[in-house]
């Protein structure tokens, strides 16, 4: 078992989203069930090095993962590999997950998958969305010349409800798709993993990288991670944040043009009780984190 930090009562001076407060102060309670509910086999067992691609489109940061040669232009995740990661990285004990609910690009990562599991690479595609518990959500696909099928989960095709605002979005084509508690599942396969010792003398401790694109849901997904402990545990990631996906919900108190700044002074107010975990934001002062080169990619598979 791998849960290294245990969550605190968040001191009353730091200013966080009221959601987040009331998830962290019944945190204890929260990860005293994960840990109870722990199988004895985990999907992540044999990996000493944790990549999470949550929101992994068509794939290609998990190639940044295991084919650095072919990629010469890379962005901040990519650096993160090198930082955190033995430079051999198609070992046994370096693993990939890779969470993507679009239907449309489905296929492509079956692909991918298979071609690396003909090469002995360790990477798991999950076609469901992060969220913040087991369902079913509508997915609507944007209306993108490109293809190159972005989406948001949970908003309607013509209107979306915030509070007691709406506002009108683009036609998107609407698809069910299922959706997890991601902290849970953290929790209980990435952070109560078995670990294989070091296979090297020179090689870096145990770590777990997350790179989290999920179009505007990384506020609530993130708030339940800082709360049930998931997120302190992970080592490092890039967020690609989406506070002013609409620009009208900074008009209003408590919108998510606020929600970034509260998580990202909870998660460093954290840090004074073991927190490891290293934002983007901390790590490049503001660069950008994902600027989707590669979103035809074009490098054959294996």
């Amino acid at each position: 078992m791998l849960l290294k930090y245990s969550v605190p009562i968040v001191p009353t001076t730091t200013v966080v989203p009221t959601t987040v407060v009331f998830f962290t102060l019944f945190a204890y309670v929260a990860m005293s069930e994960i840990v109870d509910s722990h199988s004895s086999v985990s999907i992540a067992d044999g990996c000493r090095y944790v990549y999470l691609d949550v929101g992994a489109n068509i794939g290609v940061h998990n190639r940044f993962l295991f084919e650095p040669a072919s990629y010469m232009k890379k962005d901040a995740t990519a650096a993160l590999f090198d930082d955190y990661f033995p430079a051999d990285r198609r070992r046994p004990d370096v693993c990939a997950f890779a969470f993507e609910p679009s239907k449309k690009h489905k296929q492509r990562l079956h692909d991918l998958q298979k071609a690396y599991e003909r090469q002995g690479w360790r990477l798991t595609v999950l076609p469901v969305a992060a969220g913040i518990s087991n369902t079913q959500l509508t997915f609507y696909s944007n209306p993108d010349p490109l293809d190159l099928g972005f989406g948001i989960a949970g908003f309607s095709n013509s209107t979306h409800n915030f509070g007691n605002h709406t506002f009108k979005l683009p036609d998107s084509t609407p698809m069910i798709i299922d959706a997890i508690d991601f902290a849970s599942w953290v929790n209980s396969h990435i952070h109560q993993r078995r670990v294989p010792p070091a296979r090297l003398p020179n090689d870096p401790p145990e770590a777990v990288l997350m790179k989290m694109d999920i179009e505007g849901s990384e506020f609530d997904v993130l708030g339940k991670m800082v709360a049930s402990g998931a997120l302190c545990n992970i080592s490092a990631g890039t967020i690609e944040w989406h506070d002013t996906l609409f620009p009208e919900w900074c008009d209003r108190p408590q919108t998510h043009c606020e929600l970034k700044p509260s998580l990202l002074s909870l998660i460093a107010a954290m840090r004074r009780y073991g927190c490891a975990f290293l934002t983007s934001d901390d790590i490049l002062q503001g660069q950008l984190v994902d600027d989707e080169v590669y979103n035809f990619d074009g490098v054959p598979l294996p």
